[in-house]
């Protein structure tokens, strides 16, 4: 059974589901058009689901 779609990934899933590793994820954050973290209390950041899925698909 797969697990519900959540609104939002963190950068660990990230991580798992697209095969890359998370200094690629930050440095493609350098691009205009990666999604914008919504970042948390204690330095925990976020992704809305949505966005990245767009943005993987364009890349």
């Amino acid at each position: 059974m797969d697990k519900p779609q959540t609104k939002f990934i963190t950068v660990k899933a990230i991580e798992e589901e697209y095969g890359i590793c998370r200094t690629s994820i930050w440095k493609m954050r350098r691009h205009p058009d990666f999604p914008k973290p919504v970042e948390l209390p204690m330095r925990r950041v976020l992704f809305r689901r949505s966005e990245i899925e767009r943005y993987m698909d364009s890349i």
